[in-house]
């Protein structure tokens, strides 16, 4: 796990544990699936350690791809998506419902990491942290 930060691994650790106590005196179901996800996430959390991300973050359009895919789930979801509980916020896939505004969380990481990226390295021209990629708040 070369690229891993403990600062922010270690509040993920105790917030899984501390999840699966509660669940776990509720029992049952609920606890089974959020047992099996934190598992699911701790492989993709070892398989993405191994891959260097930093190299991308120079490049705009992998940045603006993943958001503007991001922003095309999002439109998909409001025009596509069922009414569930009142909302139209879910994705069906089978047995699966995927909340697409979750992925929008992660494109506006990646998104605002590009902007700290260039005002860091002294290429954005404002001074505002933004750099060039501020065009794909637009989209």
């Amino acid at each position: 796990m070369k690229y891993v930060s403990l600062p922010l691994l270690l509040p993920v650790l105790f917030l899984s544990t501390c999840s699966l106590l509660i669940l776990s005196s509720i029992g049952g179901r609920p606890f089974l699936f959020q047992s099996i996800w934190i598992m699911v996430g701790c492989g993709f959390l070892v398989v993405f350690s191994f891959f260097n991300w930093r190299p991308f973050m120079n490049y705009q359009w992998f940045v603006g791809g993943i958001y503007a895919m991001a922003v095309l789930l999002l439109i998909v979801t409001y025009f596509l998506a069922p009414t569930i509980r009142g909302v139209r916020a879910w994705i069906v896939f089978g047995s699966f419902f995927i909340q697409t505004s979750e992925f929008m969380k992660a494109g506006l990481i990646f998104f605002f990491s590009l902007g700290g990226t260039a005002h860091r390295f002294g290429i954005d021209s404002a001074g505002l942290g933004f750099g060039n990629c501020a065009r794909w708040i637009v989209v």
